[in-house]
């Protein structure tokens, strides 16, 4: 599995397609890289937006809510 395709996706490195990998049936996107929390809703509404057109379910992975403040700032989404 590549590292960091999320990253890479906030960037407009490579387009979501491009990003999901496929891992037991699953689509998923690893995350890679450290984001400041301020930017993790834009980032996460940016995906969420365009995953919606193309999957039913869509879930995050997230640290526990009250150990991080960027599971905080997810948690706004």
């Amino acid at each position: 599995m590549r590292p960091g395709s999320v990253h890479a996706f906030s960037e407009g490195e490579i387009s979501l397609q491009d990003a999901i990998q496929e891992a037991k049936g699953l689509s998923v996107i690893p995350a890679g890289g450290d984001w400041p929390a301020a930017s993790i809703p834009q980032i996460t509404n940016r995906l969420l937006q365009q995953a919606e057109k193309s999957y039913d379910i869509v879930l995050f992975d997230a640290p526990p809510i009250l150990e991080s403040a960027d599971a905080s700032a997810a948690a706004s989404v």
